[in-house]
């Protein structure tokens, strides 16, 4: 098992498990501020890079059953020959506000509490590209702030 992933072998396990094109572009854009975030916090941008493109890895293998959200990501992992547990927990934790999993995995580190809010923003991000005729061309922070 390897214990370590580059963004280009996390890209193409992604791409091999992923088809969704939102669920893509929702994983790029977590990956994106997760790594502005480790750079923040000076932290592993690699590392933080590729659990945000990773988070939700089975989604389109789920098929809306959220009850194994994230351990199924993890076990498509293994599956891919990756034990990473740096990458795994964070996974893991951003399932803890699913009711269905019962506080199964609870957020601890500063990983775990990025990793939450970055996939959320994304959220508000693209819904506030989608009121704009240009989309995401000539946005600034300072708009989406203020929104």
């Amino acid at each position: 098992m390897k214990n370590a992933i580059s963004i280009e072998e996390a890209e193409i396990i992604l791409n091999k498990y992923i088809k969704t094109k939102f669920i893509l572009d929702h994983s790029l854009e977590s990956a994106v501020i997760m790594k502005a975030l480790a750079k923040h916090f000076n932290e592993n941008e690699t590392l933080w890079f590729c659990v945000g493109l990773l988070h939700d890895l089975d989604m389109d293998t789920i098929n809306g059953d959220y009850r194994t959200h994230g351990e199924t990501t993890t076990n498509i992992l293994k599956k891919e020959g990756y034990e990473i547990s740096k990458i795994s927990n964070p996974i893991l934790a951003h399932t803890e506000c699913l009711e269905c999993m019962n506080k199964k995995y609870i957020r601890k580190e500063k990983i775990d509490f990025a990793l939450a809010a970055s996939e959320q923003i994304t959220g508000i991000i693209t819904a506030y590209a989608r009121m704009r005729p240009d989309r995401f061309e000539n946005m600034e922070a300072k708009s989406i702030n203020k929104k």
